[in-house]
């Protein structure tokens, strides 16, 4: 038998702030800001439930002015929360829902003003849906939906690789996620690869200490694996000061 692991979306939250100061770039429109900064101090203080509350708020009022991009922020970060909480079908109907709207809005290519998105602004939606798709399929790994948690996790790698490449942090991101459903499914040796490529990728723009998650479950299936001397060494080099 083996440790029980960890698994959990790598890294989506560090991605939020930042696709809230685009978002609302695009979205000039002040209607439900309020109550998303309100919500963003209340996760700050880690008050989930005024947090959860907030962006309920903040979802209903971008819906009746017909924010569809900080809808869709907004839709993700509560599925955060509902993920945080454990509360899966929640966090999947949210998670579901944004990229739905995300999608919508690459397919017509003109923003909430009508304007055309810019070919900056579409890869940084293009990366934010991937991120989108990413919880989600690790909704589904948790959930034992190992059919739809591979579908939408494939979908996420490709789209995250089209868009900035096979060496983005993001998609380092997506191969995680799929080396904790081949853990879940027992694929030790496929779960290796993925961790192997995702630590690779993403120790180039983080320290391993930061990768805890990733590390842990990578330790973890080294040490299923009987590598056990690999798997000291990635620990080793997580605590270390260096990357």
């Amino acid at each position: 038998m083996f440790k029980k692991r960890r698994i959990l979306p790598l890294c989506l939250l560090a991605w939020a702030s930042v696709s809230l100061s685009w978002t609302a770039v695009i979205a000039a429109d002040l209607v439900g800001d309020e109550e998303v900064s309100q919500a963003q101090e209340a996760q700050k203080e880690g008050d989930q439930v005024s947090a959860e509350n907030k962006y309920l708020e903040a979802i209903e009022k971008f819906k009746g002015s017909k924010r569809d991009l900080p809808l869709s922020w907004a839709l993700r970060n509560l599925g955060d929360i509902y993920t945080q909480q454990n509360k899966l079908t929640e966090a999947a109907d949210s998670y579901i829902n944004a990229w739905k709207i995300r999608n919508n809005v690459l397919v017509r290519g003109t923003d909430d003003n009508n304007i055309a998105i810019s070919s900056l602004n579409r890869k940084m939606l293009e990366k934010d849906t991937a991120l989108i798709m990413v919880a989600l399929g690790s909704v589904y790994t948790r959930q034992k939906d190992f059919s739809k948690a591979k579908s939408t996790l494939s979908d996420a790698l490709s789209r995250v690789k089209a868009s900035w490449g096979p060496e983005h942090d993001c998609t380092g991101v997506a191969l995680a996620a799929i080396g904790d459903l081949r853990f879940a499914q027992g694929k030790y040796a496929e779960a290796e690869s993925y961790y192997k490529q995702a630590v690779a990728i993403r120790s180039k723009y983080h320290p391993l200490k930061e990768l805890g998650v990733l590390v842990a479950n990578y330790a973890s299936v080294l040490k299923t694996l009987k590598k056990n001397k690999e798997a000291n060494q990635l620990e080793s080099a997580a605590q270390s000061k260096s990357k």
